[in-house]
């Protein structure tokens, strides 16, 4: 390799690192910097509804106002014994915050920084010291639709995990579901659930923390010292996966209230023609390549061969993530009861699928059938 080509890469290779460094160092004087200005400002609006030593943190997006499924959200929570406290990431009206109050805790609002994550920090940080006198605390937020289907429900299957007496081995932390971590990914005679992979954790969109964690001192300091950006991949390593890892890394037991470890089992259980409408039923929304994997895949002979229909879905489950890929099943057949919204704007397939699932939704359907289309892919 010539001079000129070494000096070339080294010159690119400095000005990558110093835009890194420059990234990280801006995080944490923005960070800095919002919680001198917002957090520590944050000032929640009381609603009607009492403290309970159970808390839920729901953190929403509400580009279009406060929508029905916002309400049915915040009814079930209420219905499970849980007292709400709101974060809105986007300035409410005064029509909007008065439909919140009735069924709420306490309403807050904050800019939009660091996403749905940057919502839960600002909560907790705001909470402070009441965290350890809790019993319960729920993160979820507006990325997805719940309750849907008439699956258990993981918030009941959560705090029973978690009651006085259910066991010496009751968790402290559960999730709906987790991510990552899928070993054997393409044969189902090997699928297993790594805990102890580094990119093994538990979607943010729906954790339940007992108090062994909220007394853990190092809790608070977890969220205090995170670094908030507004890149989605750097918050969700720094929170969704970090908050896990810090838990399994802290020694606190963790459980998913959706057992992907039996998944392979209970797909082979079904019949071949089930499991090939099961591929059509994919949502695969942001891999191109593996839309076209799977169009090929269904078009081929492999097709008739049911242990290579069953890899190929657990594969692209791993690929594309359990709350995602396959809720025609996780849905209807599995008892999963959540909804994610994002394929509506990534895939026209998925975007089909999930219309068809929220067909036993007037309410949801609605605000589905609502959502811009000129984002769609092809």
């Amino acid at each position: 390799m010539s001079g000129s080509n070494l000096a070339s890469r080294a010159s690119r290779r400095l000005r990558w690192e110093a835009s890194r460094l420059s990234l990280a160092w801006n995080d944490v004087v923005y960070t800095r910097w919002h919680d001198l200005t917002r957090t520590r400002r944050l000032r929640p609006v009381p609603g009607s509804q009492p403290l309970h030593r159970k808390v839920a943190i729901y953190a929403i997006y509400p580009t279009s106002g406060v929508l029905p499924s916002h309400l049915v959200a915040l009814r079930h929570l209420l219905a499970q014994g849980y007292a709400a406290l709101v974060v809105a990431n986007l300035p409410l009206s005064e029509q909007d915050l008065a439909r919140l109050l009735p069924l709420c805790w306490q309403v807050a609002q904050r800019r939009n920084f660091g996403f749905d994550i940057g919502g839960y920090r600002a909560a907790l940080l705001w909470l402070g010291e009441r965290l350890a006198r809790l019993d319960r605390l729920v993160l979820t937020n507006d990325s997805i639709w719940f309750p849907v289907g008439q699956g258990r429900d993981w918030l009941a299957v959560a705090d029973g995990l978690c009651e006085p007496g259910a066991g010496a081995a009751e968790p402290d932390l559960i999730g709906a579901v987790s991510n990552g971590g899928m070993a054997g990914s393409g044969h189902a005679g090997s699928w297993q659930i790594e805990t102890a992979a580094a990119d093994f954790h538990y979607c943010s969109f729906a954790l339940s923390f007992g108090p062994a964690i909220l007394r853990d001192p190092d809790f608070l300091t977890f969220w205090r010292r995170m670094r908030l950006t507004d890149r989605k991949v750097q918050i969700v390593e720094r929170g969704e996966v970090a908050i896990s890892r810090w838990a399994i890394g802290r020694g606190h037991r963790h459980k998913s209230c959706w057992d992907l470890q039996g998944l392979a089992e209970r797909l082979a259980g079904q019949d071949l023609d089930r499991l090939v409408l099961l591929i059509d039923a994919l949502i695969i929304p942001e891999d191109r390549a593996l839309r076209e994997r799977r169009a090929a895949f269904r078009a081929s002979a492999a097709v008739q061969d049911k242990t290579a229909v069953v890899n190929f879905l657990l594969e692209v489950i791993a690929l594309t993530g359990p709350a995602y890929a396959l809720p025609a099943w996780t849905v209807d057949e599995d008892g999963f009861g959540f909804l994610k919204k994002s394929p509506l704007r990534l895939d026209q397939q998925g975007r089909a699928c999930t219309l068809a699932l929220l067909g036993p939704h007037p309410d949801f359907l609605a605000e589905a059938q609502a959502v811009p289309l000129q984002s769609l892919s092809a």
